[in-house]
C-alpha cells in the first residue's frame, strides 16, 4: 500500500499469469475495509488486506481464487466482525470480475461450483478446507466449505452436472510441514473417487 500500486508485487509474474487460460488463485486471508490496515503483531497475525487489494489480483489475470482458507473470516485488530470480512471479501473479488469459490451464506453456497468454459470445455472449481472448522459453513450459517468427505463428494457430484472437468481447491496440511500427510492422501483418493479431475 505504501507504494501506492496494488499491482506491484504481480508485475514481474503479470505475463505469465495474464496469459493463462485460466489463472486460479487462493487467497489465506480477508480484503475489507471493516478495519483499516495494521501490522501483525508478534503475537496475532492480521491478515487483513484493504478492499484496493482486488486491484493487483485483477491486473494479475486471476479468474477463480479460492476463499476456503483459514484466515478468510480475520478482521484486524478490531474483533467481533464474525462473517463481515469474508463476505466483504467475495464481493470485492466478483466487483473486479473474479470468482470466488469455497465461502458463502450457507453450506449451499459455499460448496457451489464455480463455472468457467474454455474452448468448450466447462471447468468447475470447489474450494473447501480442513484447516479452521469452526469457519466451515453449516446448513443456516456462513462459513466456508468443509473438507468433509460425504460433503466434497456430494459438491463434487453437483459439480459433474454442470462441468466436463471438476477441480477441488483444498486449503490442508500441517503449517511448516512439506510432506503430504495421510490424511491428504486419504481426502485426495476420496475426491478422486467422488469424480474430481
Amino acid at each position: 500500500k505504501a507504494a501506492g500500486d496494488m499491482a506491484l508485487p504481480y508485475r514481474p509474474l503479470a505475463e505469465i499469469l495474464q496469459g493463462a487460460d485460466i489463472t486460479i488463485g487462493s487467497l489465506d486471508a480477508s480484503i475489507s475495509d471493516y478495519n483499516a490496515p495494521t501490522p501483525c503483531l508478534q503475537t496475532t497475525r492480521n491478515l487483513l488486506a484493504p478492499s484496493e487489494a482486488v486491484q493487483g489480483l485483477a491486473f494479475a489475470g486471476f479468474d477463480v481464487i479460492t476463499v476456503a482458507t483459514n484466515h478468510i473470516k480475520d478482521c484486524g485488530l478490531k474483533r467481533g466482525c464474525v462473517s463481515e470480512s469474508m463476505l466483504d471479501t467475495t464481493a470485492n473479488l466478483r466487483s473486479v470480475g473474479i470468482q470466488p469459490t469455497g465461502a458463502g451464506n450457507n453450506l449451499a453456497e459455499a460448496t457451489a461450483p464455480v463455472i468457467i468454459t474454455v474452448q468448450g470445455v466447462r471447468f468447475a472449481f470447489l474450494g473447501c478446507s480442513a484447516i479452521n472448522s469452526p469457519l466451515w459453513a453449516t446448513e443456516d450459517a456462513p462459513g466456508i466449505g468443509p473438507l468433509q468427505k460425504e460433503v466434497v463428494a456430494d459438491a463434487v457430484r453437483r459439480a459433474q452436472e454442470q462441468a466436463d472437468v471438476v477441480i477441488v481447491l483444498p486449503h490442508w496440511g500441517r503449517e511448516y510441514v512439506a510432506d503430504i500427510s495421510w490424511e491428504q492422501f486419504k481426502a485426495a483418493k476420496e475426491m478422486a473417487d467422488a469424480g474430481a479431475s
